[in-house]
């Protein structure tokens, strides 16, 4: 198809701060980085030979509700 030839990437994390008390509250720091080479499809079209995205993100540890981890509802947006 030569759309895109390659990719490869890396995520990083680790902990900065954990609640002394209960050691249940936990925050995160971290990185990512991705690179995609085009093919030869992509790069006659003007996108170039590569791209490089990058990103530095903060995380929580996953809140708790009797016992099981619980998240955001994906449909509502809500926990």
């Amino acid at each position: 198809c030569g759309m895109i030839k390659s990719g490869r990437g890396v995520i990083k994390m680790r902990k900065v701060w954990a609640d002394e008390d209960s050691g249940e509250k936990e925050l995160f720091e971290g990185y990512f980085a991705f690179k995609v080479v085009y093919g030869s499809s992509l790069r006659s079209m003007g996108f170039g030979s590569n791209e490089l995205y990058k990103l530095k993100f903060w995380a929580v540890r996953a809140l708790k509700k009797d016992g099981k981890e619980v998240g955001i509802d994906p449909g509502k947006g809500t926990y």
